[in-house]
């Protein structure tokens, strides 16, 4: 499992891309459809920015990689708020694209378990890089949920302008998928 995570983890990026293209054949877009997303996105792309401000750009590493356990911030109510508004955002996409409940159940399960898969091979990366802290962080912080009345705010390491320079591939992805979105509606004929 942890292989496999490992390859999920260098090739996220890809495997999601792809996922994403063969629903468009599946897909149904309306102007409600759209709108209902829209939320989804903003809370997923929220979250992501918000927590890039406590982790920094290591996180688009193909790598794993980490100079230190982020405990701080959203990082203090779950240990991985990235996958959290990935997750967001990945609804609000297949909410978009109102697809057949049974393909939307199916590939939300597909893209939750990619993300699970990752998380794992993660976790065992910081539990044998930082031992008995990772462990005690795991222990006390949620691994996708969140812990509420649980926030520790302390100043974030990253300004919002370095944090846009590393969120700049999702946000030009997400534009980018309203705009086939929209072209597929319109081609429908609204």
């Amino acid at each position: 499992m942890h292989k496999i995570g490992n390859f999920l983890f260098k090739k996220r990026g890809i495997v999601i891309f792809l996922i994403v293209i063969i629903l468009f054949f599946f897909s149904n877009p309306s102007v409600k459809s759209i709108l209902f997303s829209i939320p989804f996105i903003i809370l997923g792309e929220t979250i992501r920015i918000y927590s890039l401000r406590y982790s920094g750009g290591f996180t688009r590493s193909r790598e794993l990689n980490a100079p230190s356990i982020v405990k701080e911030g959203p990082y203090s109510i779950t240990r991985n708020p990235l996958y959290l508004g990935n997750l967001m955002n990945l609804f609000g996409v297949l909410l978009a694209m109102w697809l057949p409940l049974i393909i939307f159940i199916l590939s939300f399960s597909i893209i939750f378990t990619i993300y699970f898969l990752i998380i794992i091979s993660e976790e065992r990366f910081l539990e044998e890089k930082f031992g008995d802290e990772y462990r005690e962080y795991k222990r006390s912080v949620p691994r996708v949920l969140i812990k509420p009345f649980r926030f520790i705010k302390t100043k974030p390491v990253n300004k919002y302008s370095r944090v846009f320079r590393i969120e700049r591939d999702t946000i030009i992805s997400i534009l980018l998928f309203y705009i086939v979105i929209i072209i597929i509606l319109w081609k429908k004929g609204f």
